[in-house]
């Protein structure tokens, strides 16, 4: 995932993979690589080059406030996928994007290209930080360019499928 932060009046360009508990960031192209060993709602503790880090983060309008030992840091967070798939409307030909808002992974897809749907009606199921959340219609029509299968991961502004006419 890839996205801009704002701290301090800087901006930074970061960039996060996983593989498991390791997760490489990469901040202004410099990469450093972490294991997270304990994740809550709002508290982790990770491991950098061998050190302890205990961090807890509170969410606010557009990003985070962050504890690094007593150390505060607004961090504000700009993600142009994410963005467009919570602001995406409807374009010149009427159909409505479905992105995902989240890094996840398909655990049910619940129709099928070219059915006709309700709005408000199931989708697909998308598992995201050990949640399982149902994607509903965002208007009525009939399901179009279908891009996901059952097992698939799929990152934060990704076009799942598109609901038309």
């Amino acid at each position: 995932m890839k996205f801009q932060a704002r701290v301090r009046d800087r901006m930074h360009t970061v960039e996060v993979t996983r593989a498991g508990s390791r997760f490489t960031v990469a901040v202004d192209g410099a990469p450093q690589e972490l294991d997270l060993v304990f994740s809550d709602a709002s508290h982790e503790v990770m491991l950098i080059n061998n050190a302890c880090y205990d961090v807890v983060s509170v969410a606010q309008p557009g990003g985070y406030q962050v504890d690094v030992f007593n150390r505060f840091f607004d961090v504000e967070i700009h993600d142009p996928r994410k963005r467009a798939a919570v602001t995406g409307e409807l374009d010149a030909s009427g159909e409505k994007p479905l992105r995902a808002s989240m890094p996840g992974r398909i655990v049910k897809v619940l129709v099928e290209d070219g059915q006709e749907v309700a709005a408000g009606a199931g989708l697909l199921i998308l598992e995201a930080m050990k949640m399982q959340n149902e994607l509903r219609a965002p208007r009525a029509g009939r399901v179009r360019q279908l891009q996901v299968t059952p097992g698939q991961t799929v990152e934060a502004g990704q076009l799942l499928l598109v609901v038309g006419d």
